[in-house]
């Protein structure tokens, strides 16, 4: 009798591990097939229901605190940040910087991205008489500040004011460099570039143009000797990966760094296409 009973609920167990499951469906399409609730009567949708597939909603304190290892097997794991005033962005947090889905790719926990708004996007602007820190070989950073965004999430740009790549793919830099008050003759060695993960040589850099401004008075042209304006756009796209850092750099001709008081400075990046 008892052999009869096993072979029976082994019998059972198996038919239901093969078996594709339906939720509000007799007639399940896939592993699991979920559908709407619908009225028994009239098969339309019952609307008076909460209509929907929620994820487990957690705060990243809380995902920070759980000592379940997350490794292969979880890959394609989904769950809702529901707040991140708590917690770390550690090991396979680091990505997690605002409120919303994430899924873990077998590394880190990856961020859902809305494909209606481009959460890459950066846009920055800097002005008046600030200090260019200096690298070797010539190059000196500018490093923005989180007072300086205009566009885009805070999370973007680090503690030593360089843009954080937040997911692999093709990105467009334009970066711009302006200076007033300075000879633009003086300026015929200097350069723009870009530094990528703290190096010291621009992986691309391009020479500043130099600009004096005139004014036309319909009878002759002045050159406003006293007020030229220096600038140059570098506008690129390169392939990066996330968490690459990205730093804008200047390296300067004869002139001292000293006369460079009046800068603008703005840039803004973005993602144009996966890699």
């Amino acid at each position: 009798m008892k052999k009869y009973l096993f072979t029976a609920a082994l019998f059972s167990f198996t038919t239901l591990f093969n078996a594709q499951i339906g939720i509000n469906t007799s007639a399940p399409k896939a592993t699991l097939d979920v559908e709407a609730p619908k009225d028994p009567l009239t098969g339309t949708i019952d609307n008076s229901k909460h209509i929907g597939l929620k994820a487990p909603s957690l705060t990243r304190a809380q995902l920070t605190e759980n000592t379940a290892v997350y490794n292969i097997d979880q890959v394609g794991t989904l769950v809702y940040i529901s707040d991140i005033s708590g917690g770390n962005m550690l090991g396979q947090r680091t990505y997690i910087n605002s409120n919303g889905y994430y899924y873990f790719d077998g590394e880190f926990w990856r961020k859902m991205m809305d494909m209606n708004r481009n959460t890459t996007l950066f846009k920055a602007f800097k002005a008046g008489s600030w200090n260019l820190i200096t690298l070797t070989g010539g190059w000196n950073k500018v490093s923005f500040e989180v007072a300086d965004k205009q566009m885009g999430a805070a999370s973007l740009l680090n503690a030593q004011g360089e843009y954080v790549v937040p997911s692999d793919g093709v990105y467009r830099i334009k970066y711009e460099f302006r200076i007033q008050g300075v000879n633009a003759n003086l300026l015929s060695k200097s350069y723009l570039g870009l530094i990528k993960n703290g190096g010291t040589i621009p992986i691309e850099d391009k020479q500043m143009d130099s600009v004096t401004l005139s004014l036309n008075l319909g009878i002759i042209n002045l050159d406003l000797a006293d007020v030229p304006v220096s600038g140059t756009i570098m506008d690129t796209v390169l392939e990066l990966n996330t968490g690459d850092r990205i730093s804008t750099v200047f390296k300067t001709g004869a002139v001292s760094l000293g006369l460079l008081r009046n800068k603008q400075v703005s840039i803004y990046i973005y993602k144009i296409s996966d890699l």
